[in-house]
């Protein structure tokens, strides 16, 4: 469950068989009213004139979000060598379409 801040969000997961999701379920709204953020702090207290809205959209922020977890340079690094191949195998197919190298006498 994610309850929604003015600054942030508070995750709440819930640990148990599957057998006590019935119970688990029936218990959410006496826990939702036990839980509250700061004074100033609560999703409703949004103020436009103070508050920042994000400049990017849902797709950015997957895209942003996988980036992150995989790591950028860690699939560059993992791939270095086909793109290297892969560079080598265009520069023998440029040389061959413009004939350089070929012996023709």
């Amino acid at each position: 469950m994610r309850l929604l801040g003015r600054k942030g969000v508070l995750v709440l997961n819930a640990v148990a068989a599957p057998e006590q999701l019935a119970e688990i379920k029936a218990s959410i709204p006496g826990l939702l009213a036990n839980v509250s953020f700061a004074k100033g702090q609560q999703y409703t207290d949004y103020n436009a004139s103070i508050d920042e809205v994000a400049a990017y959209t849902i797709g950015g922020l997957v895209a942003g979000k996988v980036l992150a977890k995989v790591g950028f340079f860690a699939i560059i690094l993992k791939f270095w060598k086909l793109g290297i191949l892969a560079l080598g195998g265009a520069w023998a197919a440029i040389k061959r379409f413009f004939g350089f190298g070929t012996k023709e006498g």
